[in-house]
């Protein structure tokens, strides 16, 4: 089964990133995308459950 952890692994472990180094991107975008994601629906889930934080 591919992962984006596992397909980022392949591209630095086979030195293709100097030739194919658009392969990093997508998986690379992916995962920073999602985990903004979580973060920041664990601040306003925060800030529901707690209304005494106040972001300025």
């Amino acid at each position: 089964m591919t992962s984006w952890g596992r397909m980022l692994r392949q591209v630095f472990e086979s030195g293709n990133i100097q030739i194919a180094w658009w392969w990093v991107f997508p998986p690379a975008i992916s995962i920073a995308l999602i985990t903004t994601s979580v973060f920041l629906i664990g601040r306003a889930y925060e800030e529901v459950i707690n209304p005494e934080i106040q972001t300025d």
